[in-house]
């Protein structure tokens, strides 16, 4: 390690997780980061920027405009610049009003996006591994979902998603991966991660409107949560991991029968 590379607790630590979990992000592998410009992807992409080099990664970015807010352009342009300053390839997508009119489509949108270039990326790269699709859902990220389906109503496999690997398409495990590897850090730890390594972040507007559920549950509720019991956050997220590990024992049982 020289001088000029930065090592932070934050780099430890998921450089420790990784070890401990060889093929989450294999060695040699292309990465492919859906990039938002907030401050938990520009979290990660700081970690992987940084990390790369020692698990060989070759790293490639995506940006989806939705168009959601009048800003949104300067948004991926201004992201777009950043980017190409620290020599980092980004392909930037944008979609019309009709492909991403509300949360659902517009998260379909972005994984088909994803997909295709992930598909593209293995017909051009050169390791023998893989594009894994990577985004960077946190463990408060997991929190609202598991409260979310609660509330709503599910099963196992509802209270147990947001899992950190899973094919991109479902019933394609040959196809590219989806990983999600800051699921054992919250809002807050990717908030300081981008301050300690001095990341522009881009914030979008939408995530404060309150018509929508998701946005409730993360500017309301969550905070009374951790007022009442600090930390619940991170064990919500390591509740819906346990349920989702149960639900695969179960699965695995009914195919041995």
């Amino acid at each position: 390690m020289t001088a000029s590379e930065p090592w932070l607790h934050w780099h430890d630590r998921l450089h420790r997780q990784l070890l401990l979990k060889p093929t989450l992000l294999p060695r040699g592998t292309t990465l492919l980061l859906a990039l938002s410009g907030g401050q938990d992807s520009m979290a990660l992409l700081g970690l992987l920027r940084d990390l790369r080099k020692h698990h060989h990664w070759t790293l490639q970015l995506w940006h989806g405009d939705h168009g959601w807010h009048p800003g949104s352009a300067c948004v991926s342009k201004d992201l777009a610049k950043w980017c190409a300053q620290e020599a980092l390839p980004l392909r930037v997508s944008r979609s019309t009003a009709e492909m991403t009119s509300g949360e659902a489509a517009a998260r379909a949108w972005r994984y088909s996006e994803l997909s295709q270039y992930a598909q593209q990326l293995n017909q051009t790269c050169a390791s023998s591994n893989s594009c894994t699709v990577v985004t960077a859902h946190t463990a408060s990220d997991r929190a609202e979902t598991l409260l979310m389906q609660l509330s709503r109503g599910t099963d196992l496999a509802g209270l147990g998603s947001l899992r950190q690997s899973r094919p991109m398409q479902a019933n394609a495990s040959n196809g590219p991966r989806l990983v999600r590897p800051l699921l054992d850090f919250t809002r807050e730890e990717t908030a300081a991660i981008c301050q300690d390594l001095q990341l522009p972040v881009w914030h979008d507007p939408s995530n404060s409107d309150l018509r929508i559920e998701r946005n409730r549950i993360r500017l309301e509720l969550l905070p009374v949560l951790e007022s009442l019991h600090a930390g619940c956050s991170r064990r919500m997220a390591l509740l819906s991991e346990r349920i989702s590990q149960v639900h695969d024992t179960q699965n695995a049982l009914v195919d041995l029968s």
